[in-house]
């Protein structure tokens, strides 16, 4: 099978990571097969038929299997262990992705210009807009306990830079602790701030009609024939 050191994204390494298992069922699928001639050569042996040349041939065929065996255990475990590597940085990158856009939104600290406004940076404060995020996702405790996890595994398995593994897991921790209460308050502060819009909202509407009505009021027309009037005291009465 062709090297798998030299792929960098987590696509590609899947995908490899796929073809490795169907190499490792094809495996499985030749151990009966493998073990039919090893049982027909001890066979051969016992008969001491060409003993040396079977002996020779089993040995061959026994050592490049164990060697074939032990390749493909090692390579999926490369295989495992570097998917887990990408996909462990991919996720912090989101996620500090995520909290740069948290932060550069709680510290605008833009209440809105109006109740339409105010209500569109409530749903950019509580993820309610992926689709304009950046990162692209949503963070939440599961998520951080996800990539926590991840870390705390490839830590345990040892090798891999674990001093890198456990930097930048530490590093995103205080970073989601910090952002939890800034936003929190940002988040009320909208709350409240929409409020008041929506009042400014109301009193403007209710401004606007009365203007219309005072329009209705000032105008002097009486009514040149009796539909006429009774149009002008239908619009008075409403």
């Amino acid at each position: 099978e062709d090297n798998f050191q030299d792929v960098t994204d987590l696509e590609s390494k899947m995908r490899k990571l796929q073809k490795h298992q169907a190499f490792e069922a094809e495996c499985v699928a030749n151990t009966d097969q493998i073990e039919r001639i090893k049982q027909q050569g001890d066979v051969l042996l016992k008969k001491r038929h060409k003993e040396d040349q079977v002996k020779q041939s089993l040995q061959r065929l026994m050592s490049k299997w164990n060697e074939l065996l032990k390749a493909s255990n090692d390579r999926g475990k490369g295989l495992v262990e570097a998917k887990d590597i990408l996909e462990f940085n991919e996720q912090v990158d989101k996620v500090e992705m995520w909290i740069r856009e948290k932060e550069s939104l709680v510290n605008a600290g833009d209440l809105g210009r109006d109740y339409e406004h105010c209500c569109e940076l409530q749903k950019k404060a509580n993820d309610q807009e992926s689709a304009d995020s950046l990162s692209g996702i949503t963070v939440d405790n599961g998520r951080i306990k996800f990539i926590n996890d991840l870390a705390d595994k490839l830590i345990t398995q040892g090798r891999t830079d674990t001093a890198k593994v456990k930097q930048r897991r530490d590093a995103m921790n205080q970073k989601w602790k910090d952002i939890q209460g800034n936003l929190q308050t940002y988040k009320q502060s909208l709350s409240g701030a929409l409020e008041i819009h929506a009042f400014n909202r109301d009193v403007d509407d209710i401004n606007d009609r009365m203007n219309e009505k005072a329009v209705l009021l000032s105008n002097e027309d009486l009514g040149k024939d009796l539909p006429a009037v009774e149009s002008l005291q239908r619009k008075q009465e409403e």
